[in-house]
């Protein structure tokens, strides 16, 4: 039976011989970029840190009518890292020091919802600067209702304001800096 995820697979050739792109994955990226031209502040929406997901939260956050089903993820999974998975891959047991400050957004009812609290837990205990907000009873995707609900809309607004918030702020230290030498 084909997945509505395969034609990632099926078109691009993507999936246990060829893994997909890593643009999908900022946090892995941001892991991988320590340089100067790294991410200043990375916003996290509904993030996936993980690809082993416990049966016991698989079956909990949406249930039935979930818009994310632990099936799909691991499609997901499958296509973007293939058959391996390996640790570099892996954000949520990467080293995570050095990394700069995080907001990480998701839904109640969100598949990845405990991911996203334990790689809040890792990013804190690492010394990194971390946010989080919980949307209550909000799934997966909370972002793409944003036509139809407040919430989602609440949800675009506080991540592009903290976004701000960070950038001009690093601006202000670099003229700073320039100005100084």
């Amino acid at each position: 039976m084909r997945t509505r995820w395969a034609w990632m697979r099926s078109g691009w050739g993507w999936g246990a011989s060829r893994p997909a792109p890593s643009w999908r994955w900022p946090p892995r990226c941001a892991c991988a970029t320590r340089t100067r031209y790294a991410a200043r502040a990375r916003l996290l929406n509904d993030g996936a840190f993980d690809p082993h997901i416990a049966a016991h939260t698989a079956a909990a956050p949406g249930g039935a009518d979930a818009m994310l089903s632990a099936a799909e993820m691991d499609e997901f999974w499958s296509c973007d890292l293939g058959a391996a998975a390996q640790a570099r891959r892996d954000p949520l047991h990467a080293a995570l020091h050095g990394l700069p400050p995080a907001l990480l957004l998701w839904g109640e009812r969100d598949l990845l919802g405990a991911q996203n609290a334990q790689m809040a837990q890792r990013l804190a205990g690492s010394g990194g600067g971390v946010q989080t907000r919980v949307y209550p009873g909000a799934p997966h995707g909370l972002l793409e209702a944003m036509p139809v609900s407040v919430q989602a809309r609440d949800a675009l607004a506080a991540g592009a304001d903290w976004l701000r918030r960070h950038l001009q702020a690093d601006a202000r230290a670099a003229d700073s800096r320039e100005n100084e030498a």
